[in-house]
């Protein structure tokens, strides 16, 4: 059976700007504070980041490499079926469905939420609404196609990477380094297990 071809319909700007915006997700925003709070202190945070990245590198370079093995279209589906068999990606492809993108999705809207809240001054009552709202918006931009969604996505990007630069470079100017010497009082293996789960999320993007 001749296998289908997805069909190329975005150009190298759009095709850029979902990768960077993949890699760059949200966890960049969300979990730092999350990872600091686990370790205990900064020095144990930036050891939790390298941990996490060298976890995160080794997953990829299995992925990409699963990937040439096994040229599907699918993802983690169609490479869980080539070598486990139908069932376990049966089950794998239904769990990214129903779970995990679900999950994720959910997440990431009521981040949103809170951020548009405090920022225009919303109740906490309406977080929740905003972040329905702004799923379902995100939601309408792909039904409408890829050209739009990557119009938004492009945008997106680059509403990220502002922040994230000039937290670069206000960090390297007003950066305060004795802070890198403040000492943890809490466990270290259970404090740095939390942090290392928390950089896989920001990792994954």
């Amino acid at each position: 059976m001749e296998q289908a071809e997805l069909r190329k319909s975005i150009g190298f700007i759009v095709a850029t700007s979902l990768v960077i915006g993949t890699v760059i997700g949200s966890g960049i925003f969300m979990k730092p504070g999350v990872v600091i709070a686990a370790a205990g202190d900064s020095t144990m945070a930036l050891w939790a980041w390298v941990i996490g990245g060298i976890i995160t590198l080794a997953s990829g370079l299995t992925i990409a490499e699963v990937s040439v093995k096994i040229p599907k279209t699918g993802g983690l589906y169609a490479y869980v079926e080539e070598v486990y068999g139908k069932f376990w990606g049966f089950l794998c492809g239904w769990m990214q469905t129903i779970i995990y993108g679900p999950a994720v999705i959910g997440a990431l809207g009521l981040y949103f939420g809170s951020l548009f809240a405090g920022v225009f001054g919303f109740s906490k009552q309406t977080e929740t609404w905003i972040g329905i709202l702004a799923v379902l918006f995100l939601a309408l931009i792909n039904i409408l196609g890829t050209q739009y969604g990557g119009a938004v996505q492009s945008l997106l990007t680059l509403a990220k990477l502002l922040p994230i630069f000039l937290i670069i470079v206000f960090g390297m100017v007003q950066g305060d380094v004795p802070v890198f010497g403040m000492e943890s009082e809490s466990s270290q293996a259970i404090s740095m297990g939390a942090a290392v789960l928390a950089t896989l999320w920001a990792y994954d993007g």
